[in-house]
C-alpha cells in the first residue's frame, strides 16, 4: 500500500526518478497538508442532504484538526456550522442569537432537527391511522363451540319469516288476511288495527306452513 501511495504521488514521474528525500517530502505533505489547504477544505464543507447535525459537527471537528486555528478554533467551528448548516430555518434561528458560541449553536440546531423529525413522524402516524379507519369492517360472529369466525347468516324475511332476501320472497305480492295489505302474510303482520269480520284461521295456518317450505 505504501509503494502504491508513493507511485500515485509521484505520477507521472517514476519512483526511480526521485531522490529519497523528495519521496519523503511528498509523503509528509500528503499526510500533513499545509494549513491553507486544510482550511480551504474546512471552509467549503457544507452539510449534505440527509446528514444529521451530529455527523456534520463531527466532520467539521475532524477537518479542523490540521487547520492550525489555535485559539480561534471554537469560533471557526461555530461560523462553519452556521454557514454550512444547509437549512434555512435553523440558520435564521442561529443568526438571530445575539451571543452565540459553538456549544450553544449545536444545542439549538440539534433541538430544531429533533423537533422537525418528531413532527414528521407524528404526521405519518396520523395519516396511517386515517387510512386504517377508512377501511370497511367485516362483521363476523363467534359460535359457542369456538369454531372460529363465521359470516353472519341471512336476516329473517319481513314478509314471511323465512331466511332469504325479502325481494325474492314468494309472498311479495300476497295479501295479508289480518290487515288486507299486500306484501306479507299474517304471521309477519305488524298492523295494530283490529280487523272486522272473522279471519280464516285455516288460511293463516296455510300461509305459515308455506313459509317454511
Amino acid at each position: 500500500k505504501t509503494y502504491k501511495l508513493i507511485r500515485n504521488l509521484i505520477t507521472p514521474n517514476k519512483p526511480s526518478e526521485k531522490t529519497f528525500a523528495e519521496v519523503v517530502e511528498l509523503v509528509q505533505q500528503h499526510q500533513h497538508p499545509k494549513p491553507s489547504v486544510q482550511r480551504f477544505t474546512f471552509n467549503t464543507r457544507f452539510r449534505k442532504p440527509g446528514e444529521s447535525i451530529a455527523s456534520y459537527v463531527a466532520e467539521l471537528r475532524s477537518l479542523s484538526e490540521h487547520c492550525d486555528f489555535k485559539s480561534t478554533l471554537e469560533e471557526m467551528l461555530r461560523d462553519r456550522l452556521v454557514c454550512g448548516i444547509n437549512d434555512e430555518q435553523i440558520q435564521r434561528r442561529l443568526l438571530a442569537e445575539i451571543s452565540l458560541n459553538f456549544k450553544k449553536a449545536i444545542k439549538i440546531a440539534t433541538s430544531m432537527e429533533t423537533a422537525v423529525k418528531n413532527s414528521r413522524d407524528l404526521t405519518h402516524q396520523i395519516a396511517n391511522a386515517n387510512i386504517n379507519t377508512e377501511k370497511p369492517a367485516t362483521l363476523h360472529r363467534v359460535d359457542n363451540q369456538g369454531q372460529g369466525n363465521q359470516p353472519w347468516s341471512k336476516p329473517e324475511c319481513g314478509r314471511c319469516g323465512g331466511k332469504h332476501d325479502p325481494q325474492q320472497c314468494k309472498f311479495r305480492d300476497a295479501e295479508c288476511f289480518r290487515c288486507h295489505k299486500k306484501g306479507h302474510i299474517a304471521r309477519k303482520c305488524r298492523s295494530n288495527t283490529k280487523t272486522t269480520g272473522k279471519i280464516n284461521e285455516a288460511t293463516i295456518l296455510n300461509q305459515a306452513l308455506a313459509a317454511t317450505i
